[in-house]
C-alpha cells in the first residue's frame, strides 16, 4: 500500500520555486501530514535548471501513516509534476507515469537554441495523455496581477482546489501568512486565490 504522495516541481532559478516548496512544506505540516523535501540540480542559480522533490505522508493518523524519511523518489514515482516552465515540466516527465498528474505553466523562457514552444508541447501531450493540465499561471498573474513570479501561487492554488493535493486551502492560506514576508503577502494569497475562479 502506497504511504507517500510524490511530488515534483521543476523550474529555474528565479521562478520563486524556493518560496513555493516553503509555503508547501508549511501547509503541508498544518495539515498534519509529514514532509520531506529537496532541491537539487541548479542550486537556485538565477536561470539554472531546479528541481525539487517533495514527499509527504498521505494520512494523517500515525497508525495508518509511516513517517516520511526521504523527500527522494526514483523516476516514475511521481504523483504529480508542476512544472514552472514548459522546458522544465517536459524535463521533468522521466519521473511520471501514466497515472502522474502533470500540471505545466504554459510558459516558456526565452533561451537561445530551445526546441519550439509547439514541439514541446506536443510531446509533454504525448506522454500525459489524459493526467496533462496546460495551464497560463504567468499569462494571468501578468494580467491581472502585473506579476508573472506569482504563477507559482497560482499553479499551487489550481493543484489544491481541483483536488490534484490533498491539502485544505485554509492550510495554504496560513502557509503563506507564516512564510511570505509581510510586503508580498497579500499579492501571494490573491494569486493563489485567483486559481479559484
Amino acid at each position: 500500500m502506497k504511504q507517500n504522495y510524490n511530488i515534483l516541481i521543476t523550474g529555474v532559478g528565479g521562478q520563486g520555486l524556493v518560496t513555493l516548496v516553503d509555503v508547501l512544506t508549511k501547509a503541508i505540516l498544518a495539515d498534519g501530514k509529514d514532509v520531506k523535501s529537496s532541491e537539487l540540480h541548479g542550486l537556485s542559480q538565477r536561470g539554472g535548471a531546479v528541481a525539487v522533490y517533495v514527499s509527504m505522508s498521505i494520512h494523517t493518523n500515525p497508525e495508518r501513516s509511516r513517517r516520511v524519511y526521504s523527500p527522494l523518489f526514483k523516476k516514475g514515482d511521481a504523483d504529480l509534476v508542476l512544472g514552472l516552465d514548459l522546458l522544465e515540466g517536459l524535463r521533468a516527465c522521466d519521473f511520471a507515469n501514466k497515472e502522474t498528474k502533470l500540471i505545466i505553466n504554459d510558459y516558456l523562457l526565452p533561451f537561445i537554441g530551445v526546441m519550439p514552444k509547439e514541439e514541446i508541447e506536443k510531446k509533454l501531450q504525448e506522454i500525459g495523455k489524459n493526467n496533462l493540465y496546460f495551464i497560463e499561471a504567468s499569462k494571468i498573474c501578468k494580467e491581472k496581477m502585473q506579476r508573472e513570479i506569482l504563477a507559482t501561487m497560482y499553479l499551487l492554488g489550481y493543484a489544491v482546489f481541483n483536488k490534484h493535493l490533498d491539502i485544505k486551502p485554509e492550510s495554504v492560506i496560513s502557509a503563506i501568512n507564516k512564510a511570505i514576508p509581510e510586503k508580498y503577502r497579500k499579492m501571494n494569497l490573491q494569486a493563489f486565490e485567483l486559481a479559484r475562479s
